[in-house]
């Protein structure tokens, strides 16, 4: 009969998320504990402080705004207005037309999707006219929820750039291409 290990303790889980963070963020003082705990709870919040690493200044923001609570509900794309959405929309469709209607080869379009699959922005659409829109046009619910474009059409477009700059690679967006 096997034991089973105890169950982890918060206190040994903090320690845990502690020792981690140090190590990733190579931050030479102690990482106040709001810190651990807002990285623990909340994924885009680690992902700041990843992105962040390599600028003092940047972290030491992100610390002061560890207490804050962190956005509720985007499960669903919350944070766009139709407004919004439809001037973003007409934005990327001027840059594409400018581009010569450029569309990314089959690779490159897999590489996107494979690293938008990945990525805690990636949300369903909101509900309302806009979602069913989206959904109706590109057959897919998924916008990111950082610019809120469709996906599913955002990779595909030569003049696209993905606006999350890559957790581990300085100068490079999720999609591994040049953060503009």
């Amino acid at each position: 009969m096997l034991c089973k290990p105890p169950a982890p303790t918060p206190k040994a889980d903090t320690y845990k998320v502690a020792s981690h963070l140090h190590q990733i963020l190579e931050f030479p003082d102690p990482i106040p504990e709001a810190v651990i705990r807002r990285a623990a709870e909340d994924p885009e919040f680690l992902h700041e402080l990843i992105a962040r690493r390599k600028s003092p200044e940047d972290l030491w923001d992100l610390f002061a705004s560890a207490s804050e609570l962190p956005p509720t509900d985007i499960s669903e794309g919350k944070r766009h207005g139709p407004l919004r959405l439809a001037a973003r929309f007409l934005v990327s469709i001027l840059k594409w037309a400018a581009s010569g209607f450029r569309s990314v080869d089959p690779a490159q379009r897999r590489r996107r999707l494979d690293a938008c699959a990945r990525c805690p922005h990636q949300v369903n659409a909101p509900a309302g006219p806009l979602g069913r829109a989206v959904r109706r046009l590109t057959h897919d619910e998924r916008i990111c929820d950082l610019c809120g474009c469709s996906i599913a059409c955002k990779v595909r477009l030569g003049s696209e750039r993905c606006p999350d700059p890559h957790p581990f690679e300085e100068g490079l967006s999720r999609w591994g291409e040049p953060l503009v």
